[in-house]
């Protein structure tokens, strides 16, 4: 007789099935947390310049913070998205507004108040161990 393993118990298809709901859920969980992450961001002092806008006065970021609120319209706009693809779930966080890559990455002009990547990079340590343990209930 060869040696060899014998399957007493299958777990397998349980496990498969388990895999791609648990991931979802983190993703999903991530995602709306760079969301909300990166509105609050926004809130409250910051200390870049002060100036007048017709009868409004607005405090500007500095370079480096996010963005101040100035109408709401930026932070408003930030989504949050998840869908199943052929590889598992993606998250995607998002806003449709034209001068939020300017004020993310900065422009000739003006230096960058990110707020989107600060956000992912908090939640990233968190993300990867939120995985690690769905990995280490399959073993």
């Amino acid at each position: 007789m060869k040696p060899g393993y014998r399957v007493v118990y299958n777990r397998f298809p349980k496990i498969a099935a388990q895999f791609p709901v648990a991931t979802e859920a983190v993703v999903k969980k991530t995602t709306q947390e760079i969301e909300k992450i990166s509105k609050e961001s926004m809130e409250g002092p910051k200390s870049g310049r002060l100036y007048s806008r017709g009868k409004k006065t607005h405090h500007a970021s500095a370079p480096g913070e996010p963005p101040a609120v100035d109408s709401g319209n930026l932070a408003n706009s930030i989504q949050s998205e998840v869908s199943m693809q052929a590889n598992g779930p993606r998250g995607v966080v998002f806003t449709n507004t034209e001068y939020a890559v300017g004020l993310e990455f900065g422009t000739r002009k003006m230096a960058a108040r990110p707020f989107m990547k600060p956000a992912a990079d908090r939640m990233r340590p968190i993300y990867l161990s939120a995985l690690k343990k769905i990995e280490e209930s399959l073993k």
